[in-house]
């Protein structure tokens, strides 16, 4: 028979390591979920920009930059821009292409996984006839 000291020292070990395996699982768990909450963060923000952009362009009757306002809303969004580009010279064939760049909130994601990146693209759409077949202008 053991010595009274030895008992219940593989049932302590046991449960550290459980509770050490629990808290590594639960980082994960948060981690996925952080980096989840980035990607559609930038997903929004990329359609917003790009929206946004197409909407200020003249040919759109905006009186601004197109890449000035995506910019702004992207930084809006908690993203920064990262790249724009404008097509077309006729407003059927305006696009605005976006890419913005987003942060995940924890340390370790940023120095690991770095930025999470997305890409959007807007542009003018024909007005479609009205109900009855009545061509409505606004």
């Amino acid at each position: 028979m053991r010595p009274w000291r030895d008992r219940g020292t593989v049932g302590l070990a046991v449960t550290w390591w459980g509770l050490a395996m629990l808290v590594l699982a639960l980082a994960g768990v948060a981690g996925g979920a952080d980096l989840a909450a980035t990607q559609a963060s930038a997903r929004t923000a990329a359609d917003a920009a790009a929206l946004a952009g197409a909407g200020a362009h003249p040919l759109a009757g905006g009186a601004g930059d197109a890449c000035q306002a995506a910019a702004r809303l992207a930084s809006a969004n908690g993203a920064r821009l990262a790249s724009c580009e404008v097509t077309g010279t006729r407003p059927s064939r305006l696009r605005v292409a976006v890419r913005v760049a987003a942060e995940p909130t924890t340390a370790v994601l940023r120095d690991t996984v770095g930025s999470v990146e997305a890409a959007a693209t807007a542009g003018l759409a024909r007005a479609a006839p009205a109900a009855g077949g009545e061509r409505v202008d606004r």
